[in-house]
């Protein structure tokens, strides 16, 4: 066989040892699932997959973005309620089919200032001069998502609707 021979074994066994496989088993392409990474692309991935994860943590720990206006603030007359059946607070402005909710968590405790938002016995409701910032435009038939900045005039209804009108 001599030196050349030799200097053959050796090269490729080292490759098949770069590529993961044993120096001495002969195994054909096909007989591999997958292909074999070297040590560098491994941990390539691995970094790859812990900053990914990094990332993910990261935005799933960080509040919320702030709702950003999209159009001017105006002020509106309207009714806030907070749904006792499933949690939707509402602000209805009066006289129109239009509604808005807080879009914010800052907007609904501005809110609940005036009114229990906590107790599940009554369903009271706010009518006041809402000072409301929109945060997406207006879908007609869908309500809005507003930064509500201030309540002038409020006037707390016990129950609502009244057990008048029931």
């Amino acid at each position: 066989m001599g030196l050349a021979g030799t200097y053959w074994w050796r090269f490729w066994a080292m490759k098949r040892k770069a590529q993961g496989l044993k120096p001495g088993r002969i195994v054909g392409r096909a007989a591999r699932s997958e292909p074999v990474l070297n040590r560098a692309t491994m941990l390539l991935l691995l970094l790859m997959r812990k900053v990914l994860l990094l990332v993910v943590l990261m935005a799933v720990m960080l509040p919320a973005r702030a709702a950003t206006k999209v159009q001017k603030c105006f002020q509106i007359r309207g009714r806030a309620v907070l749904r006792r059946g499933d949690g939707f607070f509402e602000i209805w402005h009066v006289g129109t089919s239009h509604f808005f909710f807080p879009a914010d968590q800052k907007s609904a405790d501005l809110v609940c200032h005036y009114f229990d938002c906590v107790s599940g016995d009554k369903q009271p409701a706010l009518f006041g001069d809402f000072t409301v910032c929109p945060t997406k435009p207006y879908v007609p038939g869908a309500a809005q998502p507003v930064i509500v900045t201030k309540v002038e005039h409020p006037r707390v209804v016990a129950e609502w609707p009244p057990a008048s009108s029931h």
